[in-house]
C-alpha cells in the first residue's frame, strides 16, 4: 500500500509538472499570435537568386 500511495504521489506531482509547462507553451503561444497573426501563416518562397561566382575561364 506504501508504494502505491508514493508512486501515485510521484505521478500527480510529474503530471502536473507536464500540463503547467504544456499549459505555459499554450499560452505563449496565443499571445504571440495576437500580436503576429501573420506568424503562423504560410509564406510565398523567395526566387533562388543564383551568387556570382568566379568561374577560372
Amino acid at each position: 500500500m506504501t508504494f502505491f500511495v508514493t508512486a501515485l504521489f510521484l505521478l500527480t506531482v510529474l503530471g502536473s509538472f507536464v500540463f503547467g509547462v504544456a499549459a505555459g507553451y499554450w499560452v505563449i503561444r496565443g499571445f504571440l499570435n495576437i500580436f503576429d497573426p501573420a506568424r503562423g501563416r504560410n509564406k510565398p518562397a523567395a526566387a533562388a537568386a543564383l551568387a556570382p561566382t568566379p568561374s577560372g575561364d
